[in-house]
């Protein structure tokens, strides 16, 4: 999960609410069965893996071996708290429960940063501009649903693409009923299985 600064919730979370390590609001609450101390589990692991073996709050002796997961209540209660999204100060006004935060950048935000085929980093909201115009990009054709390039686009006959994505008789039933769809088959007035077929095997 990503950092939760205090600065993202108001009013300001209770303090004892907060990590003693990165001073943020707990992100996955991990307990230390020998003091009750806890910590955001990336912290405390970060902690430990370090060579470190004691409470970095009271200096009790400590391993992972003695850590685990918060009590409900303590999660429950973080979960409930209401936050700015964690890109607020890149435009995103959404406000949400913690609970939420992780589906909302998985699936809504749109000042997400996301990768294109290309190797392009950019916002989310402009991804789809992009792909409009980016020759690595592949998408369904929507009349045959075969994947074409931004490329392609304008020269792309569904037909060729068809015949040439068939390797044998075996899988001719694949496309037949995608070609059944076409309007332009339609038009040429091919509108039973077998025409399609013949239609197929004579395409030059």
């Amino acid at each position: 999960m990503s950092r939760l600064e205090v600065d993202l919730f108001d009013p300001a979370p209770d303090p004892d609410l907060l990590c003693a390590i990165c001073q943020c609001v707990l992100s996955n609450p991990t307990e230390a069965s020998t003091c009750r101390h806890v910590f955001c589990n990336k912290c405390i692991m970060t902690w430990l893996n370090s060579g470190a073996r004691t409470c970095p709050t009271c200096r009790a002796v400590m391993t992972t071996y003695d850590l685990r997961r918060a009590l409900p209540a303590l999660c429950n209660v973080i979960g409930r708290l209401v936050m700015r999204c964690v890109n607020h100060a890149a435009g995103c006004s959404t406000q949400l429960p913690v609970e939420r935060l992780e589906t909302h950048l998985r699936t809504d935000c749109q000042w997400v940063l996301e990768r294109c085929e290309c190797g392009t980093e950019l916002l989310r909201r402009d991804l789809e501009a992009h792909k409009d115009v980016c020759v690595y990009c592949v998408f369904p054709c929507s009349k045959c649903d075969l994947m074409i390039t931004t490329r392609e686009r304008d020269s792309h006959s569904c037909f060729l693409a068809l015949k040439q994505a068939i390797s044998g008789k075996s899988s001719l039933c694949n496309y037949i009923d995608v070609l059944l769809k076409l309007s332009n088959i339609k038009l040429l007035g091919v509108v039973t299985r077998s025409s399609v077929v013949n239609l197929l095997w004579h395409l030059e």
